[in-house]
């Protein structure tokens, strides 16, 4: 279809296509004709700025870092409570602030609060601490 159609021409056929299926519901697209939201994004439809800043369908950036997504103001929310890009605190509480779609790489093998095994496990200690106290505990066992 990127063959036969310019970026721009994919955009407003996708939008008439939503308008078509979403025509009583407005669930997914403004029931305002004149209102630039629901017609291109660039449309100057009659000047009316006042209804696209007001307009709940105007796409906005996700403002994730790294996040590509454009997303329309109604949905923001929903998208950055389950954005992968969004930065949480570390949930064991080490202080880090991680991406969501890296934090569970962070919580098993760089939290400085994960529980770890005492490296000299395998000669028979049988310690499990916390990372950062790791080579604390090796100096007070180094006997």
């Amino acid at each position: 279809i990127t063959k036969y159609f310019t970026d721009e021409e994919r955009e407003s056929l996708a939008r008439l296509l939503i308008k078509d299926i979403d025509r009583d519901a407005y669930q997914l697209h403004c029931e305002n004709e004149t209102c630039a939201s629901s017609l291109h994004a660039s449309s100057n439809h009659g000047n009316r700025e006042d209804d696209l800043i007001s307009c709940q369908f105007q796409f906005v950036p996700c403002p994730n870092y790294k996040c590509t997504v454009q997303i329309s103001k109604k949905y923001a929310k929903e998208h950055d409570d389950e954005c992968g890009y969004k930065v949480l605190p570390c949930p064991s509480g080490c202080g880090m602030e991680v991406a969501r779609n890296n934090m569970h790489v962070h919580v098993t093998t760089r939290c400085s609060l994960r529980q770890a095994e005492c490296p000299l496990s395998l000669v028979g200690c049988t310690a499990i601490v916390q990372a950062a106290d790791v080579t604390n505990h090796l100096n007070q066992h180094a006997d």
